[in-house]
């Protein structure tokens, strides 16, 4: 009892003396999420428009620019045309009912099933790659049920059409007539839309989670999130506080936990600020009438749930990390150890072999490290073990903690004994990433390339982790 209150009370001390930049991180949290919304938002509203456009206006305006046109009229009419198409989804402001909805879904299937979309594969972050894929390959016959009779009967002569000649007078006139069965409403560039009308075309209830994922979002909130941890448990070695809090009655295992559970009460916080954020930009866009609030929270769930995991990597790197220097560019190493010496066996092995691991066999067979979790779909069965070894593994580190020295406060290792650890991991992944970055981008000798890393990589690096940052 005496440890929770002394814990609750140690949060309060940090909640009054970080309170300022925890609610500018907030705010950050929520101007983000609202922005990253919108961005998606808007690819998809193209999708919408370019649809309703070409329905209104674009197909039979198509049709009446190849009728006996000569090829100087014809191009000057599609840039027209062109011209009108961008100023519609521009100044496109209509919200996507259920009936109009449901017709994107049924021309997606058809275009699915008639082999017509561009073959592109999707990075996926929620779904197995094959399960959300626009490209349908030899799967397009599952899309056949979604078919009218007429487009069913119809088939035959499209599969005609696609193989005749482009041009011709015959060619034309057929897809005037295939255009009325099989409307080309859909733009077959925009993946967004594409994803959107996939990700719910077979499900009950209303998806936005693979719609709205983007590699580059993901890497603003995790950004977002490691700053959380830099900021509870980094920005004390920086300043006095940190000694102030050392003078305190209290144990450095206790300070320790209360650093964490804060840590999680703020992400918590964000998570919820994130989903409103998210709730009211996406009420207010093409998809008002659509949404509904789990959809739009399941969004971020698994960005969030990953989020827990630097959460507690910024609570284990704290123990043995003096510096928000050391803590922030030791979390590399922790999220992609494996691969710093295959760094490094490829960057010596391309020294001797031109060809060297050009097809890649072996690397595709590598299991899936904690750093593709943030980035691509993995089972949870995989992200929740990652958890729960990171879990262990903060809870050892608060054993650890209580060697916390504050004389040591912004040096690059606090404990000794993980110096040179820390030295060797970070020397083995910086010497792999120059030498690749010499020999592939800037295309320098080999031996140079090697040569140059020897000498100063290890040097600068022991510089650097023997500076003492402190303000």
């Amino acid at each position: 009892m005496k440890m929770c209150k002394d814990i609750l009370k140690i949060m309060r001390i940090y909640l009054k003396q970080y309170s300022i930049m925890l609610i500018i991180l907030l705010i950050a949290f929520t101007t983000f999420a609202a922005t990253t919304t919108n961005k998606q938002l808007n690819e998809l509203k193209n999708g919408v428009a370019f649809h309703d456009f070409q329905l209104t206006t674009g197909i039979a305006k198509e049709l009446e620019i190849r009728k006996g046109a000569s090829n100087d009229e014809v191009n000057q009419k599609t840039h027209e045309l062109n011209k009108m198409q961008e100023e519609y989804q521009k100044n496109y402001k209509e919200r996507l009912s259920k009936e109009k909805f449901d017709k994107m879904k049924h021309s997606y299937a058809v275009g699915a099933y008639l082999n017509n979309f561009p073959s592109t594969a999707l990075w996926t972050f929620y779904t197995k790659d094959e399960d959300i894929n626009v490209l349908t390959g030899n799967e397009s016959e599952k899309y056949k049920q979604y078919l009218t009779e007429e487009e069913l009967n119809n088939v035959p002569k499209y599969k005609e059409w696609s193989r005749m000649q482009p041009g011709s007078k015959e060619y034309f006139d057929k897809q005037e007539e295939l255009d009325k069965i099989y409307p080309p409403a859909l733009d077959i560039s925009n993946t967004k839309t594409l994803t959107f009308l996939k990700e719910n075309l077979e499900s009950s209830k209303f998806k936005l989670k693979e719609t709205m994922f983007n590699e580059g979002t993901n890497i603003g909130y995790y950004i977002l999130i490691t700053l959380i941890t830099l900021l509870i448990f980094g920005v004390e070695y920086h300043t006095n506080f940190g000694k102030f809090v050392a003078s305190l009655p209290y144990e450095k295992e206790k300070v320790y936990f209360a650093k964490v559970i804060l840590s999680f009460l703020t992400l918590i916080v964000s998570y919820i600020l994130t989903g409103l954020t998210n709730i009211a930009v996406i009420s207010n866009s093409l998809l008002g009438e659509l949404y509904n609030v789990p959809a739009v929270f399941e969004i971020n769930n698994k960005i969030y749930i990953l989020g827990i995991g630097l959460v507690l990597l910024g609570a284990i790197l704290s123990s043995f990390c003096g510096s928000i220097l050391s803590i922030g560019v030791m979390y590399i190493p922790a999220l992609t150890l494996i691969y710093y010496p295959l760094g490094v066996w490829i960057g010596v092995g391309k020294l001797f072999f031109v060809n060297y691991f050009s097809n890649k066999p072996f690397l595709d067979n590598i299991p899936k490290m904690p750093i593709f979790y943030y980035f691509g779909y993995a089972p949870w069965k995989n992200i929740i073990i990652y958890l729960v070894i990171l879990t262990v593994i903060m809870l050892l580190s608060s054993k650890a903690y209580k060697k916390h020295n504050v004389e040591k406060e912004g040096e690059f290792f606090i404990i000794e004994r993980v110096s040179l650890v820390g030295y060797l991991i970070l020397l083995m992944g910086i010497f792999a990433f120059v030498l690749i970055v010499l020999i592939d981008v800037f295309t320098i000798n080999r031996g140079l390339a090697l040569a140059l890393t020897i000498l100063l990589v290890p040097a600068i690096l022991w510089k650097l982790v023997q500076t003492k940052i402190r303000i």
